[in-house]
């Protein structure tokens, strides 16, 4: 990242400054421990005066190390599905980073969406990281589309809900619903109305969650969305259950079972252990009997009366 020092003036600077203590050496790593006074100037040297060239500066040593991050990334076999867990994605993390400080905010989501690292970040838990890089990428000034802010604020919806800050994912997924609408995009409008039913069943509001839930089961059935069918009626069925309401708790279940067996997903176990609490709740002889009662009714219309009768009374 230097330019204009060879490696033996740098080594003997580096020398010097271990001598004074201004740069502990980290043994686990090799990577070395800036003195806090050493990282304040470092940080400050590239807006002294607030020149406009210093501002250049600043922003061409961002994209340098960036590209010193990727290097590490690639040489640890980090990139393009070589990632194992956080710890390897260390490198790209922070090249997103210092793309999006050098407001290569394009560069950044494209690097970030080439190595799934929306995905796998969630997927890990790494909820603060993911969450820092998304309002990071939309606080950016760049050209986004609505497609990409409508997905950075459906995710940053997604993981304030995870963290707790509900107000603030609602907000975020209000945006993101505006924008899909607005866009003609019905696929996503349903996973965004599916993902407000999730903040306001974490808010306890069961009712007001299923208006959300039933606007988003009607999108995903008109678009073809079988698995995302399959996820709104388990959610309903959730939240059907904790209301009491058990006939429709389980027509949901069945339902949601039937399409995960039929695309083949891993969440048909999660609906299997729902229908054995509901058994287990009501016992044996009711059970049999919802289940003889769903038959013959017809689980989607049981849904669909149910919905319809708690979400009147909710409005």
């Amino acid at each position: 990242m230097l330019t204009g020092v060879t490696k033996e003036q740098a080594l003997v600077t580096l020398g010097s400054l271990l001598e004074q203590h201004l740069v502990q050496v980290l043994p686990a790593t090799g990577h070395y421990l800036l003195h806090p006074i050493v990282a304040s100037y470092a940080s400050r040297h590239f807006a002294l005066n607030g020149a406009a060239d210093d501002e250049t500066a600043r922003k061409t040593a961002h994209a340098q190390d960036a590209q010193y991050y990727l290097q590490v990334a690639t040489a640890n076999n980090a990139t393009a599905g070589g990632v194992k867990g956080i710890s390897d994605a260390q490198p790209l993390i922070e090249a997103v980073w210092q793309l999006c400080q050098a407001e290569q905010f394009q560069e950044a989501y494209e690097l970030m969406q080439q190595e799934d690292l929306f995905g796998k970040l969630k997927l890990w838990g790494a909820n603060a990281a993911l969450l820092e890089l998304c309002q990071l990428l939309l606080s950016g000034n760049w050209a986004y589309t609505p497609q990409q802010k409508a997905f950075l604020s459906g995710y940053v919806g997604s993981i304030s809900n995870v963290l707790g800050r509900k107000q603030e994912a609602l907000r975020y997924h209000e945006q993101a619903l505006r924008i899909r609408r607005e866009i003609g995009d019905r696929r996503q409008e349903g996973v965004v109305l599916n993902n407000l039913g999730n903040v306001y069943v974490d808010l306890g509001q069961k009712q007001e969650a299923l208006k959300f839930y039933d606007q988003a089961l009607r999108i995903k059935k008109e678009v073809g969305d079988r698995r995302g069918e399959a996820i709104t009626l388990f959610n309903i069925g959730t939240a059907c259950f904790d209301l009491g309401r058990n006939d429709a708790a389980l027509a949901c279940f069945l339902q949601a079972k039937h399409i995960f067996e039929q695309v083949q997903s891993p969440s048909e176990g999660a609906v299997g252990q729902w229908i054995a609490s509901l058994r287990k709740r009501v016992g044996e002889e009711q059970f049999e009997a919802l289940r003889a009662q769903v038959e013959r009714e017809g689980p989607e219309q049981i849904v669909e009366q149910a919905l319809r009768e708690m979400v009147n009374e909710q409005g």
